[in-house]
């Protein structure tokens, strides 16, 4: 039985993730440009997705969005559904515990905590002094989609495979 869904983000206990590396920097450099934040948070966590019998902790409760999206109907549900597949989507429960947290970072417009892959960026001879990361990405943070900015990425991955490949004379 499928069922319409209406649902409100205020106060949610709910903590959406990302397992894709590309979407996780697409947001950030969304976030530092578009929504004018200062620093954007950068967490990576440990997931457990399942825990030995024998283990007697606290347990993260996660979930893909998904498997429970597939029972309602509705365009909310649709655009909920699209998002959480393309930003392979996981759900944390409340909270994220501190003994599942690896590293957290900070970036800023202009400071990255370690460099991105060259697929992000347009070739350095493009490049101007002054510029922050942001300016030199392959799509415009401001206005790109995150299917338009994966397609640029997957476009400049291209072009530097394809320069490194020695010529055939």
């Amino acid at each position: 039985m499928e069922k319409e869904l209406s649902a409100s983000t205020k106060n949610s206990p709910w903590i959406s993730t990302s397992t894709d590396f590309k979407r996780a920097i697409w947001e950030i450099a969304r976030r530092l440009s578009k929504l004018n934040r200062l620093e954007v948070k950068l967490t990576l966590i440990r997931r457990n997705k399942k825990y030995s019998g024998l283990y007697k902790g606290t347990k993260s409760i996660q979930i893909d969005p998904v498997d429970y999206l597939v029972k309602y109907t509705g365009e909310q549900v649709k655009t909920a559904m699209d998002f959480a597949k393309s930003a392979s989507e996981v759900l944390y429960y409340g909270r994220i515990f501190d003994k599942d947290v690896l590293e957290s970072t900070i970036w800023t417009r202009y400071s990255t905590p370690f460099d991105l892959p060259e697929y992000c960026y347009i070739p350095k001879k493009y490049w101007t002094s002054g510029e922050s990361w942001l300016d030199r990405l392959v799509w415009n943070p401001r206005m790109d989609s995150f299917y338009d900015a994966d397609e640029m990425m997957s476009d400049r991955d291209g072009q530097i495979a394809s320069s490194r490949q020695p010529s055939r004379r």
